[in-house]
């Protein structure tokens, strides 16, 4: 589940949004049902809630490495031993000088939860989110993070399993994508197998055009391409939303459900820099 969170961060609908709206809207209200100041002045004083936390920091940074091969740092913020052990807890910030693993690569990347009180509960080996989870996030991507996460395995094999039918006859598919950012643009080739009743072909397009926020999504822009492929502008528009990484989803488990709102998306200097708001609606 890690896996795939880390994943959508870049694979994800994209809408703007104040993270203090969100706060307001989602976060629990005080007061919070947490152990008192006795109880946590108890457990400080044993050493309980230093001991506990450190070892949840510990169990998370190993939990992320196993999953995405990467060196996170975690920082746990808790209201007491007991309330840690609950699943209760203040703050919790993870961050990554590089994140590389199968499906997604990203530099830089830092995230805190937004809320002052979250809870999550393990119950028959499922987690489940008590209160609604926010977490705030940003990083960036290299041209070279870039390819290596939209060519994943995963990605490829969407590619490929799209295809368009008519009458139960397939009238094209795409296969092997080749991307680079170049000159802050998205450069782009692609084989499309057209089929139809009486013939069919094979085409390498290439295209490159701008990635731009629009009425609250990530919306590809500014097609340029070779008129002498034979293929309309609607038509070449039509291939390229399909292969837009950003709008597609990926299922969280059967528990939970993701929403991400970004707030900044910019390419720069051949970078893309994003930064947003993930939200897991509360589960149980």
């Amino acid at each position: 589940m890690l896996k795939k969170i880390l994943t959508v961060l870049v694979l994800c609908l994209m809408l703007p949004a104040s993270a203090k709206s969100f706060e307001e809207k989602y976060c629990a209200q005080k007061p919070y049902p947490v152990g008192g100041v006795v109880a946590s002045g108890i457990s400080n004083i044993t050493g309980a809630n230093f001991t506990f936390t450190k070892l949840a920091e510990l169990t998370i940074q190993s939990i992320l490495k196993k999953e995405l091969s990467s060196n996170f740092n975690a920082e746990l913020y808790s209201f007491g031993g007991k309330n840690l052990i609950d699943g209760k807890f203040k703050k919790l910030t993870l961050s990554a000088r590089k994140i590389k693993s199968e499906d997604v690569n990203l530099r830089n990347f830092y995230g805190e939860t937004l809320c002052d009180y979250n809870r999550i509960v393990l119950k028959d080996d499922s987690i489940y989110f008590a209160e609604n989870f926010l977490f705030g996030f940003r990083g960036k991507m290299t041209n070279e993070d870039f390819q290596n996460t939209i060519l994943s395995e995963e990605y490829k094999k969407a590619i490929n399993d799209v295809q368009l039918n008519l009458f139960g006859t397939s009238f094209f598919k795409l296969s092997d994508p080749v991307v680079e950012i170049k000159n802050n643009r998205i450069y782009m080739s692609v084989d499309v197998s057209f089929a139809s009743f009486i013939t069919s072909k094979k085409l390498t397009v290439k295209t490159n055009y701008a990635l731009k926020l629009q009425n609250g999504k990530i919306v590809i822009s500014d097609v340029h391409y070779s008129d002498a492929l034979g293929i309309s502008k609607n038509a070449m528009y039509a291939i390229l939303n399909i292969l837009n990484p950003f709008k597609m989803r990926i299922a969280l488990d059967e528990n939970n459900t993701m929403t991400i709102y970004m707030r900044d998306f910019r390419i720069e200097n051949d970078e893309i820099n994003f930064a947003g708001v993930l939200l897991l609606p509360r589960s149980l």
